[in-house]
């Protein structure tokens, strides 16, 4: 299944424990950004009313694109290193994961979830200012095709995991997409590492609402 649009996150769900901050994009199935922003815990009162705001952006999208909308959430990983980090932690993104996913359900929403360690290293910095998808502008960082600002590291995150998908996801028919090292052709020549295929799709849920199914990959197609 490919979709014209992608409503990708980079979730925060923070709100006592720090003032946690959400990354957004609106990205087509062409790697052409339409729009941006971020929603910050600070500016409301309470974590229900904070996490809602995430809520409220997947009802605003999936009215307007319908089954053309995938909406792409990055996943909650607790690591063994990272565990004892978390010790007396609310969770309260994950606590934050759980009500996306099930507002999706609810709407018949097509949604997925991708691990943030593959998409942040693959999509780098370095990577989308070399291949000229960004660039500096004094302290901020611009989309050159949209004109958009990048700077907030959260609303970057967020392009990363929609343009990650559009690029490499979005097309499960097609089976060149699935190759090991595929890009575009304008990433081929400068790409400089190789990654992991398994810790990038195996490890990664997909679920289709409109079927009530759920995937364990993007590879299963039985749909």
């Amino acid at each position: 299944m490919s979709y014209r649009y992608i409503l990708a996150f980079d979730p925060s769900g923070n709100f006592h424990e720090g003032k946690g901050t959400t990354g957004w994009v609106v990205m087509d199935h062409k790697e052409n950004l339409l729009e941006r922003g971020y929603i910050s815990a600070k500016q409301y009162r309470c974590p229900e009313e904070f996490w809602q705001a995430h809520l409220d952006l997947i009802d605003k999208y999936h009215n307007m694109y319908r089954n053309n909308l995938i909406v792409v959430m990055e996943d909650y990983v607790l690591y063994r290193d990272k565990s004892s980090d978390q010790t007396n932690s609310k969770m309260e993104t994950c606590r934050l994961l759980g009500l996306m996913q099930w507002r999706c359900w609810v709407l018949k929403q097509p949604y997925t979830l991708q691990l943030a360690a593959s998409v942040k290293v693959r999509w780098s910095d370095e990577l989308l200012y070399r291949e000229r998808i960004i660039r500096r502008d004094g302290r901020n960082i611009i989309h050159n095709k949209s004109g958009l600002s990048l700077g907030l590291i959260h609303t970057r995150d967020a392009f990363r995991h929609a343009i990650h998908y559009a690029a490499t996801r979005n097309h499960p028919s097609d089976q060149t997409n699935r190759d090991f090292g595929y890009r575009p052709k304008k990433y081929v020549k400068t790409r400089k590492y190789k990654y992991d295929m398994e810790d990038d799709y195996n490890t990664t849920d997909y679920h289709d609402s409109r079927y009530g199914r759920n995937f364990d990959s993007e590879y299963d197609t039985s749909w």
